[in-house]
């Protein structure tokens, strides 16, 4: 592949996801505008990556999962939902809407706490960009990556659809595993038209289940506790050993999990009860 190919994918993927980002954005403003930086963020992310599931998943059943329809679509649908969200202007912040953090809660994680955080954080992302370093060096190696996860994303780009069942083990079960982590490897592919991106998307999740982990104690002023549980579980040989430099979606889930609970926490209002939007949005990261 030359430099213009992909010079001419990134500008592609720009043009793509960067509308649909902003649109995400604005819309996220709208259903839950009391959240922080940190879980407004996380809010953005799980609206910004089910928008693009749905439309991907669109596309792909009727053969169009190719890349000028791709961007054509998210660039489409990324600017009327901008424009739409723009015209409808900001909510008022209601007094119930208002988050559970700060409200009654005695801080406990003190500078100590923070120290040990970021020496965990740095200890597990030296081990985690090591291993997916090498991936970029040696190529991908893993066996779950090698057997379906990247069979599949391979399989979608190629044939523009998301429908065909594809036959990688003598056992039929296999066929029918979820893929919906093997289409965003599936979208790399189609962008830069190789899997360049693909060892280092687990480093993505890996840092979305950071800020899960964080947005879930930060209501509670544990967030540098609830950031070293997770650092401490994603430090563990079976994730270090898998989730790094390959298309293992074990990270994956964990992350999404992570990201349902911390929403669900963080938009807790006065009354003591999640909003509705809180959980509609929780329930896509679930989904």
């Amino acid at each position: 592949m030359t430099v213009v190919r992909y010079l001419t994918g990134a500008v592609l993927a720009a043009a793509a996801f960067v509308p649909m980002f902003a649109a995400s954005r604005l819309w996220r403003r709208r259903l839950l505008p009391s959240l922080d930086a940190a879980s407004g963020l996380l809010a953005d992310l799980v609206l910004w990556m089910s928008a693009m599931v749905c439309l991907v998943e669109g596309l792909g059943s009727v053969h169009a999962f190719r890349l000028a329809p791709v961007v054509v679509a998210m660039a489409a649908v990324g600017g009327v939902g901008w424009l739409v969200a723009v015209r409808l202007g900001p909510p008022a912040v209601l007094p119930e809407n208002l988050p559970l953090a700060g409200r009654g809660v005695v801080a406990t994680s003190g500078t100590g706490t923070r120290v040990l955080a970021l020496v965990a954080m740095s200890v597990l992302a030296a081990e985690w960009v090591a291993r997916t370093v090498d991936a970029l060096h040696h190529g991908m190696t893993t066996v779950d990556t090698l057997w379906y996860h990247m069979p599949f994303a391979a399989r979608f780009a190629e044939t523009g659809s998301t429908t065909g069942l594809h036959s990688v083990d003598t056992e039929p079960v296999v066929q029918f595993f979820p893929a919906t982590s093997e289409l965003f490897h599936a979208l790399g592919i189609v962008f830069l038209g190789n899997d360049l991106i693909s060892p280092l998307m687990n480093l993505g999740w890996m840092a979305l289940v950071l800020l899960a982990a964080w947005c879930i104690g930060r209501p509670f002023c544990v967030a540098p506790v609830t950031l070293i549980g997770a650092t401490v579980l994603l430090g563990t040989p079976g994730f270090v050993a898998t989730q790094p430099g390959g298309a293992y979606d074990d990270v994956v889930g964990l992350a999404l999990f992570l990201a349902a609970i911390a929403l669900l926490t963080c938009t807790v209002g006065s009354d003591g009860h999640p909003r509705t939007n809180g959980v509609a949005v929780a329930a896509l990261a679930a989904g």
